[in-house]
């Protein structure tokens, strides 16, 4: 059982990884996007306060 839970981490750590990488690339590739992106969201997170 304890294995299963080590693997299932193991795992889970990889996708993490190969998430965060990939939403790397695109800021990279994107960068103009990704600022408005963070605009909106902090536009709208000083709107709920």
């Amino acid at each position: 059982m304890l294995d299963a839970v080590i693997n299932v981490r193991r795992i889970e750590g990889r996708i993490n990884a190969a998430t965060t990488k990939r939403v790397a690339e695109l800021l990279q590739r994107h960068p103009d996007l990704a600022a408005q992106a963070m605009r909106r969201w902090l536009a709208q997170r000083g709107d709920s306060r």
